[in-house]
């Protein structure tokens, strides 16, 4: 079980104010999802074919990419404002 000192310090960690009711929830959250994982962690896989749980790369390979700038035209004309190739928004941060 994960203790209240652990809550205090991702609290902490995380830069967020919580109520001792808040924080007795996210132990008790917090503990049921680590239990959760350690049954995962316990179960077994010897009779798993390989390809369940081998890791393997997702991603489609990076060939043929568009030329650079391809569709910058047809993007900056869907934009609402635009100024010198490049989108133009209100200012965020003063």
């Amino acid at each position: 079980m994960i203790s209240l000192e652990d809550i205090n310090k991702i609290a902490k960690l995380a830069r967020i104010e919580m109520s001792e009711d808040e924080k007795a929830k996210m132990q008790k959250d917090l503990g049921e999802i680590l239990g959760y994982m350690d049954e995962l962690n316990s179960a077994p896989i010897d009779d798993l074919p390989e390809e369940t749980y081998k890791l393997k790369n997702v991603f489609r390979p990076d060939v043929d990419p568009y030329q650079s700038a391809q569709f910058t035209e047809d993007i900056l004309a869907e934009a609402p404002r635009q100024e010198k190739g490049y989108f133009k928004v209100k200012k965020v941060l003063g």
